[in-house]
Parts: structure tokens; sequence; C-alpha cells
């Protein structure tokens, strides 16, 4: 049976539509993850606040300060987390693409980074996630694929450029040959 000719409009739509539900099936996994880490948080702190009562039931634990030292440290205190987990998860979905908001997504899944407020967040984002994308973009590592001139977290498009980098030492080559600098940790050493 012959071939059925697609009009472009209907295939741009059609590869369009698939783009997105391969997005809306990436953050129902990551919303899936957070309701289960939050379960678990919840027992936990559960736990926590019975034990303090029957150690001494003139304290109230909902009365102690919530301490969100996440928000500003990366767990661990691991330098160079951020570049490391942008590096990888960029080039795990190259030649595609993911949004600035996936990232931010896959970074509190699997670092564990957690903000104490929307606005913390939107704040985080821009100054140090959109700051080290920018960088990667002026070393010619990863491709911007919005306009700069947009402001908004949920069109901003950002791909690993595909080149012959195959290991950490030639990443690290190709981002010094273009001025950067890396920075290891004591327990980061070249292989």
């Amino acid at each position: 049976m012959p071939r059925k000719w697609t009009p472009p409009y209907l295939k741009g739509l059609a590869e369009n539509r698939s783009r997105i539900a391969g997005d809306v099936d990436r953050y129902r996994s990551g919303f899936a993850q957070l309701r289960r880490k939050l379960a678990e948080s919840t027992r936990e702190l559960e736990a926590c606040d019975s034990l303090i009562r029957r150690i001494d039931a003139r304290l109230d634990p909902t009365q102690i300060e919530t301490n969100m030292g996440q928000s500003t440290h990366y767990p661990d205190g691991k330098r160079g987390i951020l570049i490391e987990f942008l590096s990888q998860e960029l080039a795990k979905a190259a030649p595609g693409s993911m949004t600035t908001d996936e990232l931010v997504v896959e970074l509190q899944l699997q670092i564990g980074l957690s903000f104490v407020s929307p606005e913390a967040q939107k704040k985080w984002t821009h100054n140090s996630l959109t700051r080290q994308l920018n960088m990667f973009v002026k070393q010619g590592l990863v491709e911007r694929l919005h306009s700069g001139l947009f402001r908004s977290n949920s069109i901003s498009r950002w791909r690993w450029k595909q080149s012959n980098v195959t290991t950490l030492a030639d990443l690290k080559a190709q981002v010094e040959a273009t001025g950067g600098t890396v920075i290891q940790g004591d327990d980061d050493e070249p292989s």
C-alpha cells in the first residue's frame, strides 16, 4: 500500500506533541518521587515529634524552628556539584534538550536540594543555575535554544553541544581551551 503524504504543519504538530508528552511523563515521574520523599520525611518528622513528647511532655515540637540548611548549601558540602550535575544531565539528554524547570526538578530529586519558598527557588535558579548554564554557553559546551530575551523558565531550553568529548579529562581540556576554569574538590582526583 502506498504511503500517504503528511503535510509539514501536521508533521511539526505531531513532533511538538511527542516532545510535550515526554515532558509530561518526566514531570509525572518527578512528582511521584517527590510524593514518596514527602511521605517518608513526614513519617520521620512525626516519629521525632512523638519521641520529643515522650521525653518531655512540656515541649511542643512544632515550636522548634525549621532548619532549611540545604536551601543555601549543597548536601555533603561537595564543591562543583552543580557543574557536574548539569554536564551529566544535559549530555545524557543529548541530542535532545531540557528546560530550566526540568533541570531544577532533577536537581531536587537527585541531589536533595530544597528551597524555603518558591521565591527562593526562583532566585537560586536565576543566580546559580541559569548563570552556570550561560557560562557553559560562553564556553561553547551548551546551546541556548531560546531567545535570551525571555525570562520565563518554562520556555528556556538548553542542549549539550555534540562534540568528540569522551572523558572528563577531554571535557576539562575543552573548558580550559575556551578560557574556562575547572575547579576540582579534594576527593575529585582526575582519572
